[in-house]
């Protein structure tokens, strides 16, 4: 009897908050490695600038419009990214809030905290649910969690 040969297919990782930044040199580093790229984030415009710039260096990438502070369309984004690819290998959660949402201790609220919270840590939460699941079935799997202090800390 022939032994059939395995295929083992290329690991995915998944960049919640993709941007030019970190984002971008995650994306790239792990592209060079050979995982397929998942972007996420709300602006599918800058998505796909980032897109061009991996596929330009041979780099698989796919882009998943998912605005975090939307608990389901973050849900769905990357449920979108297991069905395109098959799985999430790693869940890599760095999204920058704006600039004009930081306070200072002096004037910060309670308002702007709990948007921080959705933000930063609710989001993360809701992230490593939909893809927990899947990475504890096949013992394999990780999620780097990249969150900013919050800014009265800062």
């Amino acid at each position: 009897m022939k032994k059939q040969k395995r295929i083992k297919m290329k690991k995915t990782i998944a960049i919640v908050g993709a941007g030019p930044g970190v984002g971008f040199a995650v994306a790239e580093k792990f592209g060079i490695e050979g995982y397929n790229v998942a972007l996420l984030a709300r602006n599918v415009e800058k998505l796909n600038a980032l897109k061009d710039d991996l596929l330009k260096k041979d780099i698989e990438a796919a882009t998943f419009q998912a605005d975090i502070l939307d608990r389901g369309q973050l849900t769905r984004a990357l449920q979108e990214v297991i069905h395109h690819y098959g799985a999430i290998d790693i869940l890599e959660f760095s999204p920058t809030p704006t600039w004009e949402s930081m306070r200072t201790a002096r004037n910060i609220d309670i308002a702007n905290e709990q948007y921080h919270l959705d933000y930063q840590v609710l989001a993360a939460i809701t992230a490593v649910q939909v893809v927990l699941p899947q990475m504890l079935e096949r013992k394999d799997g990780a999620s780097c969690l990249l969150l900013r202090p919050p800014p009265s800390i800062q």
